[in-house]
C-alpha cells in the first residue's frame, strides 16, 4: 500500500468530503492542486495504484513508463477503466484522487477482487497538456529522434562497408558461437547479469544488404527486456552480457542466433544474418 499511504499525505481538508464522476462513481481528493482541470482533447499523464482494498495488485510506476490518455468526450461506465478517465475530467496537475468501481457491476470479477465491494484506483496526475501544445511538442520530439537515428544509420552503413572490406577484422571480438562484436565505445566496467533489466536503443538490418527492418531511435524510447530469459534473440542475449553501461557496438549474428531458418517474416527472410548497431542505456 506504499502508493496510497503517499498519496494520502497531503489531503486536502477544503474538499468536498463526496465528488462523484458523470456516471457516478465516488471519487476521494487526496489532494487538490488550484489549476484548470483537464477537459476533451486534453492530454493527460498520470500514475495509478489499483487496489481490492487490502492490497496493491498494480502499480503502474513498477513499469517503467507513464500511461498517458486524451480526454474523450464521452466514455462508456461499463468498462472498469471508465472511473478513471472520468476521474481526470475532474483533475488539474498535481491532483491525488482514490476512485471507486464497483466490481458488483462486473459479469465476472477480476482475480483477486472475489467478495470485494470495489476496484479501487489511486492516482496521481502528472501533466495535463492541451492537445495542440502536446502536438506540437510531440511533433519536435519526432524530428529531433529523426536527426539522431539518421546520424546512427550514416554510422552503421559506415560501419557495414568497412566490416565487408575486412578493415575491423583486427578490432571485432569474436565469439566461439560465431557472434561477432564491434565495441565502438566500451562503456562501464561492470557488464548486466542474467535477469536484469536492459534499456537499450538499436538499429537492426540484413547483413546481405543493409535493408532495415527496425529501430529504436524514431520511437523515442529505448526497448526493455531481461537478459538472458530468452525474451530476445540469443545473439542479443549474448552481445549485451558482453558489454557495460553506456556502451556503443555493432552486433554481427549469423542467422542460428537470430530467427534462424524459419526467419521472421515479411521483414527478415529465413536463414538471414543480421546487423544491429546497439547503445546500453541502462541495465537494472
Amino acid at each position: 500500500m506504499i502508493f496510497a499511504i503517499a498519496l494520502t499525505i497531503g489531503a486536502c481538508s477544503n474538499t468536498p468530503e463526496e465528488v462523484r464522476t458523470e456516471s457516478g462513481f465516488k471519487v476521494d481528493f487526496l489532494s487538490d492542486v488550484e489549476g484548470p482541470v483537464a477537459k476533451v482533447g486534453d492530454f493527460v499523464s498520470f500514475q495509478y495504484a489499483v487496489s481490492n482494498g487490502e492490497s496493491v495488485v498494480f502499480d503502474s510506476r513498477e513499469v517503467g513508463s507513464t500511461p498517458q490518455t486524451t480526454i474523450p468526450p464521452t466514455t462508456n461506465a461499463k468498462l472498469n477503466t471508465s472511473g478513471v478517465i472520468e476521474a481526470l475530467k475532474l483533475c488539474s496537475k498535481g491532483d491525488s484522487v482514490t476512485v471507486y468501481y464497483p466490481v458488483d457491476s462486473m459479469a465476472t470479477p477480476p482475480s483477486g477482487f472475489e467478495g470485494k465491494p470495489f476496484i479501487i484506483y489511486t492516482i496521481k496526475v502528472e501533466d495535463v497538456q492541451d492537445a495542440a501544445v502536446y502536438e506540437a511538442e510531440q511533433k519536435a520530439l519526432e524530428e529531433a529522434s529523426r536527426e539522431v537515428y539518421l546520424t546512427k544509420k550514416t554510422f552503421l552503413d559506415e560501419t557495414m562497408e568497412a566490416y565487408k572490406a575486412g578493415q575491423l577484422d583486427g578490432e571485432l571480438v569474436k565469439l566461439p558461437s560465431g557472434l561477432q562484436i564491434m565495441i565502438h565505445e566500451a562503456g562501464t566496467e561492470a557488464k548486466p547479469e542474467a535477469g536484469q533489466t536492459i534499456f537499450a536503443n538499436y538499429i537492426g538490418v540484413l547483413k546481405s544488404d543493409g535493408s532495415e527492418f527496425d529501430n529504436s531511435f524514431m520511437r523515442g524510447e529505448p526497448l526493455q527486456f531481461p537478459l538472458g530469459r530468452g525474451g530476445v534473440i540469443a545473439g542479443w542475449d549474448e552481445g549485451f552480457a558482453q558489454l557495460g553501461k553506456g556502451a556503443k557496438a555493432t552486433l554481427f549474428i549469423p542467422s542460428n542466433l537470430g530467427y534462424g531458418e524459419r526467419g521472421y517474416p515479411p521483414q527478415i527472410p529465413e536463414n538471414a544474418d543480421l546487423v544491429f548497431y546497439v547503445e546500453l542505456v541502462d541495465f537494472q
